[in-house]
């Protein structure tokens, strides 16, 4: 309680203040709801290039802290494996996307790698919680994070300093024209860390580098577009082997290396009521580790994606998308084969999809009803669907409500992978299968106010459990029954020119078919942030802390699974910049600011309080 109050005590010097920073606006227009930029049906949380910059979060899941039923688990240091879970449901359940690009790694159970989240390039997030496979396909089952560059004109460069010899770089170059746009962004980050283990003083260290270039070259009719990413990610680690599955200091290291690119070519037919869009899609992953300097594994994945996208306006206030996709997705598994068994294999699957999607917008009524049919080349067809609807009651209110449907397909290891003595994969798993009902308010007024109110229940089919004990070792089954994900979220933001307030809270009780609380789901969580501009706009304060409630992890250490719990968590950051000059401005980061230590994942240590401090400048 004494963390609590020091945190309100700062804020109440703060106020009034404001978020505007987090907005999420119904009018805006955005991608991710509809695979086509127009006004959202259902309301889509956004962060726009300001918010990220004043987040001033380089590396890592930090930006994510604001948006609403969200939970972060991260194995200690920076760079460790680190999920994220969207109301109750599983870490692989969420779809992360980089211009349109699926980016969850089919060599990593079908998760994206949050640890290593580069913002570089990056103009604009938009998250859209609820079941989404109608849209999306397999993993959006629990929703969609989409990353979005946003090329402009400008050049600029980023240099930081701090504690755990912390160091960032980051150099941007970028350019408009009447025929089209270019953005290059290259960025470099090191740390030498903290110590994830309980015992010991040796640190594990993280470095990061990234490439992304994205633009576009636009004619009188037709226009072409590409982007292209790199990353690479090197993270030292301590072992968790037998017999108690617990970190103890060792010197092993992972190195993920993550390539994404797409290029579209787009045409506007019918004077502007057709458009037509082409996308050609890649993803390379490869992921090494070494233990004690030796190689002992390398996974590497790969998924190609040729879509065709139709957007056709029927009539005034309705518009009719239709979706053609053929994917193929690879594995490959290398290792030193011994006694235990061969763990090399390599597995390729494909899927050919169909889609339409029809949205219609009559007075103060919108909708949209989606239908996607995915044929896979290892499961049975599964068919999946969403129906969305607003209504603008008054017009500072409007009450909005879907129902849908999500898949997510068992991901290669589940199916196939083989570790000696520790799993053995199930080919024989079902794909989940989840129904979402979501019903919500949102009351705003003259843009300076937003109130949203929104309950949701998820029923989930054939959950995957990846960790049932095999006698010896662990094996992933399909659960019988039905595990329910129920909750509310509640989200307030105000605008007051060069002050603001934004402030959420979620409830989720996720339970698993035998009525027990699914383990890493907090309960009760929330976020506030404070921001003021001072000094004629010269001086911007930014103080945003991240409550997450008492939840359940497992324990192998006794020889046998056993819950344990782990304690409440109050993550407060600070971020201060000052404007030198036109040009040059200085940024002051704390991190962790009251030093909590509270375990987000059973036996590793995280990163206590951190500073560092940067440059900015412009030209």
């Amino acid at each position: 309680m004494h963390k609590t109050r020091i945190v309100l005590a700062v804020a109440w010097l703060f106020t009034p203040v404001c978020f505007a920073e987090e907005s999420g606006d119904l009018e805006e227009l955005t991608v991710t709801a509809h695979r086509i930029e127009t006004q959202s049906v259902l309301p889509v949380e956004t962060f726009t290039r300001e918010a990220i910059k004043a987040r001033a979060s380089p590396i890592g899941p930090g930006i994510l802290m604001p948006l609403t039923g969200l939970s972060i688990s991260r194995a200690g240091a920076f760079g460790a494996q680190t999920q994220v879970r969207v109301r109750g449901a599983e870490a692989n359940h969420l779809q992360v996307v980089i211009d349109g690009i699926e980016v969850n790694d089919p060599a990593t159970g079908s998760e994206f790698a949050f640890a290593h989240l580069d913002l570089a390039g990056i103009g604009r997030i938009e998250f859209l919680p609820g079941a989404q496979s109608a849209l999306w396909g397999s993993d959006a089952l629990a929703g969609v994070l989409h990353l979005l560059s946003r090329p402009q004109a400008s050049r600029a460069a980023e240099i930081w300093a701090g504690s755990n010899r912390e160091r960032f770089a980051k150099l941007e170059f970028g350019n408009e024209y009447a025929a089209g746009n270019y953005q290059l962004t290259l960025s470099d980050y090191f740390t030498d860390g903290t110590n994830i283990s309980a015992q010991g003083s040796e640190r594990d260290g993280y470095e990061h580098t990234s490439a992304h270039l994205s633009g576009r070259v636009q004619g009188e009719r037709m226009g072409v577009s590409m982007v292209f990413r790199h990353t690479n990610a090197l993270s030292e680690f301590d072992p968790t082997g037998f017999p108690t599955y617990l970190p103890v200091d060792g010197d092993n290291q992972s190195s993920v290396q993550l390539q994404a690119g797409k290029i579209a070519l787009d045409a506007r037919l019918l004077d502007g009521r057709l458009q037509q869009v082409l996308e050609l899609k890649g993803l390379r992953t490869r992921t090494l580790t070494d233990v004690e300097g030796s190689r002992i594994s390398r996974f590497q994945g790969s998924r190609d994606t040729l879509v065709s996208l139709s957007h056709l306006r029927v009539a005034s206030g309705q518009k009719l998308t239709a979706l053609i996709e053929y994917e193929r997705e690879s594995f490959e598994q290398a290792a030193e084969a011994n006694f235990f068994g061969d763990p090399n294999y390599a597995e390729r699957i494909s899927t050919r999809s169909m889609g339409i999607e029809y949205l219609a917008t009559l007075g103060r009524f919108s909708s949209a009803l989606s239908a996607r049919l995915d044929h896979h080349s290892a499961f049975e067809n599964i068919a999946s669907y969403r129906m969305a609807a607003r209504i603008a009651v008054r017009t500072y209110l409007s009450v909005f409500a879907s129902i849908g449907t999500g898949t997510k397909n068992p991901t290669f290891i589940e199916r196939f992978g083989y570790t000696p003595d520790s799993f053995i994969g199930n080919p024989a798993l079902r794909p989940e299968y989840n129904r979402q009902l979501n019903l919500g308010l949102d009351w705003r007024a003259d843009d300076r106010l937003d109130l949203r109110f929104s309950l949701f229940h998820d029923r989930l089919k054939d959950e995957i459990n990846g960790f049932a004990w095999a006698g010896g070792g662990f094996t992933a089954v399909n659960l019988e029954g039905n595990s329910e994900r129920r909750g509310l979220e509640m989200s307030l933001k105000i605008d007051l020119a060069a002050t603001g307030l934004a402030a959420s809270y979620s409830y989720v009780d996720s339970e698993a078919p035998d009525g027990s609380r699914e383990v890493r789901r907090p309960q009760h969580q929330g976020y506030v942030s404070i921001a003021r501009r001072l000094l004629e706009n010269r001086l911007e304060l930014h103080l945003g802390a991240r409550f997450q409630g008492k939840s359940l992890d497992l324990d192998f250490s006794t020889g046998r699974e056993r819950l344990v719990d782990l304690a409440k968590r109050e993550l407060v950051h600070l971020t201060a910049s000052y404007r030198l000059s036109g040009a040059l401005v200085v940024v002051l980061r704390i991190e962790n600011a009251l030093d909590d230590l509270g375990q987000e994942i059973y036996g590793f240590a995280p990163p206590g309080r951190s500073y560092s401090i940067g440059l900015r400048a412009s030209w």
